[in-house]
Parts: structure tokens; sequence; C-alpha cells
């Protein structure tokens, strides 16, 4: 829905116009995907909805393969969160401690880290695109920045509130026992408010539009 949100309010499309003033090769444009992929670490799959939708005008422009951006934002995506200390997939794994462990799950992961590493098979696949979300909007690049900041803090808060940080106990521990899964539902729920307020008054979408956009 967010992601939705963000391209049909036009916030996207604003973004590639910004982002085409300091672009001006194709190696920046798959740079400036890069940087996106890791800023972007909170969850792989918002990851690669989001860098996919804001970057696609601007690789479209300097004539980089989907294949390519396909490939670029996987490495950016799932690599990323699982060496991410504050990510879905550091809960989830911070969560498969076996029964009689003498270790914690937060610091099972850190020292998971260096063994993160895979072998890639290059596939030749016809991607057909997707029905496109139509922009209907007038978003600046703030409509699609402060979303995006929202959620990353609001599911940071979240999985430190599930995990009992607020109750006292220590950082490590509340990420270690946190619940992933309801931590990023609650996260997006309440990013979700914050985009309607951001939205709505300024009349960045209209009503209509905005609620619109959850089937889509």
């Amino acid at each position: 829905i967010l992601v939705a949100l963000i391209t049909k309010s036009g916030a996207s499309r604003a973004y590639g116009k910004w982002a085409a003033k300091a672009i001006r090769t194709k190696r920046q444009a798959l740079f400036a995907t890069i940087c996106l992929g890791v800023v972007i670490f909170v969850d792989d799959y918002f990851n690669c909805l989001t860098v996919g939708t804001v970057m696609r005008p601007v690789t479209d422009k300097y004539k980089v393969t989907r294949a390519k951006l396909a490939y670029v934002i996987d490495a950016t995506a799932a690599p990323v969160c699982i060496i991410a200390p504050i990510s879905s997939w550091a809960a989830a794994v911070g969560s498969s401690l076996p029964a009689g462990s003498n270790i914690d799950g937060f610091t099972l992961f850190l020292n998971a880290i260096p063994f993160n590493y895979e072998l890639n098979a290059h596939l030749e696949e016809v991607v057909e695109d997707a029905e496109e979300v139509p922009i209907v909007g007038h978003g600046q690049v703030k409509d699609l920045i402060l979303p995006i900041l929202f959620l990353i803090a609001s599911c940071i808060g979240f999985m430190l509130y599930t995990g009992g940080f607020f109750k006292g106990v220590p950082l490590a521990e509340a990420f270690a026992n946190c619940s992933s899964a309801r931590s990023l539902v609650l996260g997006s729920f309440l990013t979700l408010i914050f985009t309607f307020i951001l939205y709505i008054p300024r009349k960045v979408l209209a009503f209509v539009d905005f609620c619109g956009s959850f089937p889509q």
C-alpha cells in the first residue's frame, strides 16, 4: 500500500526528477540504486518494492536493463537486511535458537554475519512489466523520504516494544526476543496513518485516490 501511495502521489516521479539533476551516467544511476538499497535496511520486501519503484525511471533513462536493475536491487535487499542488526531478518534469526542454547539470539545473529555469503547463478528470463500504478498526485521528494524514514523508525520502535525494552529488558535481548512479524505490521499501519496526515491535508492525493491504493 505504501509503495502504491508513493507512486500514485507522484513522489517517486519527483524523486526521479531530482535525482536526474545529480545523476549523469549509467554508473551513477546504478550506484544511486545501491545506496538507496542499503539505506532501506529494515525489510527486504519493502526494500525491493520501494527501490524498484523509485529508481526504475532513472535507470530506464540511462538504458540500464530491467534485468540488471533487478539484480542490483536483489543484491542489496536481503543481503543488507541479513547483516543489519536492526531488521526483520535479524529478529527472525535471533528467534530461531534451539532449546538449551548457551547464547542469546542477538549474539547468535552477530556471530553469524561472516557466514552469510552465497553463490548466484545467472539465468536468462523474460520478465513482463506489472500493471503500472497511475500517477494522479503532485507529490514532492519529501513525500517519498518522510514515509520511508517514519516506517524504519516505527518498525524499530515496535521491535523494541514487543521485545520488552520499555519494560527494562536490555537492548540486545529486546531485539532477540521481539516479534518481527507483529512489529512490521504495527509499524506499517502507523506509517499509513502518518502518510494519510502528510498527504490529505496538503491535497497531495484526494481521499478517494488514497483509499484506492489499498487494493492496488
